[in-house]
């Protein structure tokens, strides 16, 4: 009972030290995600932990690191995360503010990138999953640049346009 401060991750003989976590989401599998500035995103399979795991900060569970440096199937395009999103389809969304838009798909282990032709979108803020006439879409904020709307089936990505009565995407 209480909290237990984690200061390294061990798995084998990889070693990982956790720090400045900016975004934590549990996928549909029980898999802790965690998040971090500068260092990409750790994915740490808890489906195998037992209490005796955690001693003095040290956690010993199996992880994987997704990095700009990772094999492909593991590869973001960023290493400062701002955000992390599952979905209906328990894909994990990454938005990095230095790498754009990473989605990861856990039942096909790969990963896609989003094109950003755009460098205004490099800067993710935040992201949002679109319901009802949205239902499939992302809404992208970005630190300086407005709102974009992604449409990953049609790989469409645009600026959009804010009134009083609607939102209109202009696709660039």
């Amino acid at each position: 009972e209480g909290l237990f401060p984690i200061h390294q991750i061990s798995y084998g003989d990889q070693q990982f030290q956790p720090s400045e976590i900016v975004s934590l989401i549990e996928d549909g599998m029980g898999n802790l995600w965690m998040g971090g500035f500068r260092w990409g995103v750790l994915r740490i399979k808890t489906a195998s932990l037992q209490s005796d795991h955690l001693k003095a900060g040290i956690l010993r569970a199996p992880f994987e690191h997704f990095t700009p440096e990772s094999p492909p199937q593991q590869r973001l395009k960023g290493w400062s995360v701002r955000q992390m999103v599952l979905d209906s389809l328990n894909q994990v969304w990454v938005a990095t503010i230095d790498g754009g838009l990473t989605c990861y798909s856990p039942t096909k282990e790969r990963v896609q990138h989003f094109p950003v032709s755009d460098t205004a979108v490099l800067g993710i803020w935040s992201l949002k999953a679109g319901k009802g006439v949205w239902q499939g879409t992302w809404f992208i904020g970005t630190r300086r640049n407005g709102v974009y709307m992604l449409q990953p089936d049609t790989d469409q990505m645009g600026f959009v346009q804010m009134s009083q009565t609607s939102l209109m995407p202009r696709f660039r």
